[in-house]
């Protein structure tokens, strides 16, 4: 099963990193979407690592398809 949704990018929060218990280093940054739906709903989704780079040049108010 694969979820996908198209909406307008309402939101770009900023990039966290950190490091794990292992001692690896991390990355992610989340992106709030607004559906276009008769009932449009907020949807948070994250990124992780070297996926962040996919919607890097992305700012709000673009439509994406995720």
């Amino acid at each position: 099963m694969s979820l996908t949704l198209k909406g307008k990018v309402v939101k770009v929060l900023d990039v966290e990193s950190g490091v794990s218990r292992s001692g690896n280093s991390w990355k992610k940054q989340e992106f709030v979407l607004e559906t276009q739906d008769q009932f449009p709903k907020k949807v948070c989704f994250t990124l992780f690592n070297d996926k962040i780079a996919l919607l890097s040049g992305f700012s709000g108010g673009e439509e994406i398809e995720v």
